[in-house]
C-alpha cells in the first residue's frame, strides 16, 4: 500500500471522520488531545514499521495554521511539520498528524508530550498529551503480536480496497464481511483488505497486512 493512503487510513483509524470542508475566520484554541502509536505489519514474519499520529480539536480557521509542532518532554525528541492533515467532523475541527517516526534503533517515547500548533502570524497555541503503548510490541510479528498482549482486550475492524487501493469501507467486521466471498457479494469493487487490531483506550493499533480477495 502506498504511503499517502496509509497514512489517510491511519487517521480515519483514529478520527473516522470525514474531509474538512469549511470553518471560521480564527483559531482560538486547541483541546482534547489523542495519540495513538500505528503498528504497521507488511507481512506475516517481519517486524513492524511504527509510527505515531497524533492530533487535536481546535477552534476557528484551521487553515491559519502555519506549522504543527510535537516534543517529547522525556526524551530529547522534537518533530516540526507542516505537512498536517485538517478534519471536520460536525461542527468540530481536527487537525493531526499521521507520520511521527524516531531513527532506527529507537522507540516512540512513552509519556507525556507538548502539542504546539503555530498560525502564520507566529501565534502558538500548546497542550500536553499522553503516549502509552506496549514496547514489546517492537519485536511482535503479525503471528504474535495478541499473545504477547494477552491482557488486552482487542476491538476487530477490517479496511477494504478496491483495485486502485481506494478505501471502500473501514469498520467493524460484521457478519458479512467473514469470508472473501461474503465481501465481494456486498462489495462487488473489492480487491483486497487490512484487519485492524485497536485496543480499547485506542492508545495503539496494530495493522495486519494486506490480503488479496
Amino acid at each position: 500500500m502506498n504511503k499517502t493512503l496509509s497514512r489517510t487510513l491511519f487517521f480515519l483509524l483514529c478520527l473516522t471522520l470525514s474531509l474538512l470542508a469549511a470553518c471560521s475566520n480564527e483559531l482560538s484554541g486547541i483541546r482534547g488531545p489523542e495519540a495513538t502509536v500505528i503498528f504497521d505489519y507488511a507481512d506475516n514474519s517481519s517486524s513492524p514499521e511504527v509510527r505515531l499520529c497524533v492530533f487535536t480539536e481546535t477552534s476557528g480557521n484551521v487553515r491559519r495554521l502555519e506549522k504543527f509542532c510535537l516534543k517529547s518532554l522525556k526524551e530529547n525528541f522534537v518533530w516540526e511539520t507542516k505537512d498536517f492533515i485538517q478534519v471536520q467532523n460536525g461542527n468540530k475541527l481536527y487537525a493531526g498528524y499521521t507520520n511521527f517516526v524516531v531513527p532506527h534503533g529507537f522507540y516512540i517515547p512513552k509519556g507525556e508530550y507538548e502539542i504546539n500548533y503555530i498560525e502564520a502570524d507566529q501565534k502558538e497555541y500548546s497542550i500536553e498529551v499522553l503516549v502509552n503503548y506496549e514496547e514489546k510490541l517492537y519485536e511482535s510479528n503479525a503471528e504474535n503480536f495478541q499473545s504477547l498482549c494477552n491482557n488486552l482486550t482487542f476491538n476487530k475492524k477490517i479496511a477494504i480496497y478496491d483495485i486502485n487501493q481506494a478505501l471502500i469501507y473501514f469498520g467493524d467486521i460484521k457478519n458479512d464481511l467473514t469470508t472473501n466471498e461474503k465481501i465481494l457479494k456486498k462489495y462487488k469493487s473489492a480487491d483486497s483488505f487490512r484487519k485492524v487490531y485497536c485496543v480499547q483506550d485506542n492508545s495503539f493499533y496494530c495493522l495486519l497486512p494486506v490480503e488479496k480477495i
